[in-house]
């Protein structure tokens, strides 16, 4: 199946699906609410000075702190640790929704059988989580916006052009090594009946060794080449207006959310080839014409 295809047929699978797209995406809209609060909560703090200090004594022991700097540092911890807990859970509320969406097709669920379960939940999941992904990396980039000027905007487009060219062609590549991989599988299957000689044998294990390896280093990941280009242009774009319009200290804050927007967003292209690979074994089970008589009565 040719790309423009296979976009079309992943877009006809998500139209009965559009409901558990919509609550992702509102929990994802939600989860990222909480991170701005959070962060707008923590930034007022970070320009709070006081004159008094924090003291602590263990017997014979002191401590003094500045309040402020106490402040500060609680404070970024608690942004910190809630825009890492966020992926959490968002995972966790996608698992529910694709839990609920697959009660609401209990027959479809029972004509597949177990493979057809596995691979409907597997790639709704994998689905939500990839879009979940996408909507945290946005949220972060407007963060991004609003700390460091109007000007952030020209570097995040650009990383956006980036990301998006990338995720591309890893989706194109990962469809490609997928159905390769999938077609050496049934080949060999059909063949497991013949008894062929044992070089014949040698030859189909090394020839599916290779098959698995391609799929793990050229279907499931981005190549090392393709992360390393992309982080750096990305964090080019999104770093030099954050250094040319801002003095060193000012650059702190938006610079640890360039490194959560830059996590979210290599998350995503990473997301994508494994996407991939499970909508062409959806595509493969699933759309076998007995199977997809009894699928397509509603």
């Amino acid at each position: 199946m040719d790309p423009p295809a296979a976009s079309e047929s992943l877009a006809l699978w998500l139209l009965p699906r559009w409901q558990v797209t919509a609550k992702s995406v509102f929990a994802s809209l939600v989860v990222a609410g909480v991170i701005t609060l959070s962060l707008a909560l923590s930034r007022s703090l970070l320009h709070t000075t006081r004159a008094s200090s924090l003291k602590f004594e263990f017997g014979s022991l002191r401590f003094e702190f500045p309040s402020s700097g106490v402040i500060e540092v609680l404070s970024l911890i608690f942004f910190l640790t809630l825009a890492s807990a966020s992926t959490s859970i968002l995972m966790r509320i996608n698992a529910g929704l694709v839990r609920s969406f697959l009660h609401t097709r209990t027959r479809h669920v029972v004509r597949g059988g177990w493979r057809y379960l596995v691979l409907e939940r597997n790639l709704l999941n994998s689905w939500t989580n990839h879009l979940s992904l996408g909507i945290q990396a946005l949220a972060f980039g407007v963060i991004l916006i609003v700390l460091a000027g109007w000007q952030e905007a020209l570097g995040l487009a650009i990383a956006a052009m980036i990301l998006a060219v990338a995720s591309r062609r890893f989706w194109h590549t990962s469809r490609r090594v997928s159905r390769a991989f999938i077609a050496h599988r049934a080949s060999d299957e059909k063949m497991t009946d013949e008894s062929p000689e044992a070089d014949q044998r040698t030859d189909r294990t090394q020839d599916m060794v290779e098959s698995l390896y391609l799929r793990d280093t050229e279907a499931l990941r981005p190549s090392l080449v393709v992360v390393g280009c992309v982080s750096a242009g990305m964090l080019a774009a999104a770093l030099v207006p954050i250094f040319l319009t801002n003095s060193v200290s000012a650059s702190v804050l938006p610079i640890v959310v360039v490194i959560l927007w830059r996590q979210r967003a290599m998350e995503f292209l990473s997301g994508t080839g494994h996407l991939a690979w499970l909508f062409t074994q959806y595509q493969g089970v699933v759309e076998s014409p007995e199977l997809q008589r009894s699928l397509d009565e509603d």
